[in-house]
């Protein structure tokens, strides 16, 4: 990826994010799933990431 390398990036510049960026996420979601959960879901994980 040419335009990566162009902006200065290189592997090392940002650890977690590549060590995060190989770990599977998956998410409760499921197709018409409703509002009320979607919203439960998000809280919950907006929730632990400013605790």
């Amino acid at each position: 990826m040419k335009a990566i390398i162009y902006g200065g990036w290189h592997m090392g510049r940002f650890p977690v994010t590549e060590a995060l960026a190989g770990e599977p996420l998956a998410l409760p979601i499921r197709p018409r799933m409703p509002v009320e959960e979607i919203a439960y879901v998000t809280t919950t994980i907006g929730s632990f990431w400013t605790s």
